[in-house]
């Protein structure tokens, strides 16, 4: 706490806004707590105007008032530190996000990754037809979200035309990017949206801003576009938090940004019209919600919204590390824990797509563990590992 969140999250909010002066004394009030973040007890969410203090102060926090920066969970922390950056930039009265200049540099970063992508993804929503094969590329891509992986995606037409060197490319990077998916359910899942299709509603639980956005639309694109479901259903933060962490207006600012290149680059304001139709149009529905920036497990979800998934979902898929960790409880469990006999409470069949940022998990063999630690000591952390984990609940 005394150390990245607060010299590299914290230190960038005064000189990245324009704040007021009351707001850079609160900011400097938390700077000084977690310098001393050993000592420090937590305390309550003010009264800033935000709806769910109550929720904040009397079902997250009051367990925990006796514990400081550093004694209290992880998680609990981890999420009160944004909370408290809300709070002290009065988000709830001005609704200037602290983050926008972190996101504005990671999206107009990414516009060489997304014309990798772009063309692909306009060729299988063009077809206007469900593919399995289609389907998984996107479910990968959205995956790998900040690692752009060309082989995930089907065999061009060099390879279907009979380039045997091609081929043989193609099939080892293939075959390599599916040995860094250390649990895979594609074809379970492919399987059961075959059998279902199409779908009344599919959701989405997003993680980042960004070019794993844009990932992540590009599969609710998919969705729309090969009729495989009527709406997709984006669940999207409710404030800002984790910098980098999506909202509505990330959402409707992606969409702006790649419309905006009509003229040089055709191919990805294309892909922007198609985005900006199915918001028009009610396909897509984008959905904020508060129990999405708090750090409660998933098997504490309000009714509300379990009621929804549960009888409005067909699937549900889960995006990032953040939101995984949620799902397990930010549990310790024995990695060859069965996904299913953890996340069987879940209200919807379920697709957690997660890359490896923090030591917990499930699902895995003994094999693939081994594997994976032979390879990189750091497989855990390293982000370079993922699994695509299904469960019909």
């Amino acid at each position: 706490m005394s150390g990245r969140i607060r010299t590299t999250i914290l230190a960038k909010i005064p000189r990245e806004n324009d704040l007021t002066e009351e707001a850079l004394a609160r900011l400097e009030d938390l700077d000084e707590e977690l310098k001393n973040a050993g000592d420090c007890k937590l305390r309550l969410i003010l009264d800033d105007g935000g709806p769910e203090v109550q929720d904040w102060n009397e079902r997250i926090l009051t367990p925990f008032l006796d514990r400081t920066w550093l004694s209290a969970p992880w998680a609990v922390a981890e999420f009160y530190f944004y909370r408290r950056v809300i709070e002290a930039v009065d988000y709830f009265k001005t609704r200037e996000d602290p983050f926008h200049l972190q996101k504005e540099l990671g999206l107009s970063s990414a516009i060489e990754p997304i014309e990798q992508v772009v063309d692909r993804v306009n060729a299988i929503c063009g077809k206007q037809s469900f593919s399995e094969l289609d389907f998984a590329a996107v479910v990968k891509n959205a995956l790998w979200g900040n690692r752009m992986d060309l082989s995930i995606w089907p065999i061009g037409e060099a390879c279907a035309a009979g380039d045997s060197n091609a081929q043989r490319a193609g099939d080892s990077a293939r075959g390599q990017a599916e040995k860094m998916i250390l649990s895979n359910d594609v074809d379970q899942l492919c399987t059961y949206v075959a059998e279902k299709f199409p779908m009344e509603r599919i959701d989405i639980v997003v993680d980042n801003a960004g070019f794993e956005l844009f990932c992540d639309l590009c599969l609710a694109d998919y969705m729309i576009s090969s009729g495989m479901a009527k709406c997709v259903t984006l669940q999207l933060k409710a404030h800002p938090t984790f910098v980098s962490d999506a909202m509505a207006k990330d959402v409707e600012r992606t969409i702006d940004f790649l419309e905006k290149f009509a003229d040089s680059k055709p191919n990805v304001a294309k892909i922007g019209r198609r985005m900006r139709s199915h918001v028009e149009n009610g396909s897509w529905k984008l959905v904020e919600n508060f129990f999405w920036v708090q750090p409660n497990a998933f098997w504490e979800m309000p009714a509300d919204l379990r009621s929804d998934l549960q009888q409005q979902s067909s699937l549900t898929f889960l995006k990032g590390d953040a939101n995984y960790r949620r799902l397990l409880g930010d549990c310790q469990w024995i990695f060859t824990t069965p996904f299913s006999d953890i996340a069987n409470y879940f209200p919807s069949p379920i697709c957690a797509l997660r890359t490896f940022k923090a030591e917990i998990g499930c699902g895995l063999t003994r094999s693939s563990i081994q594997e994976a630690s032979n390879e990189d000591p750091n497989w855990l952390v390293s982000g370079r590992y993922g699994v695509i984990q299904f469960l019909i609940t």
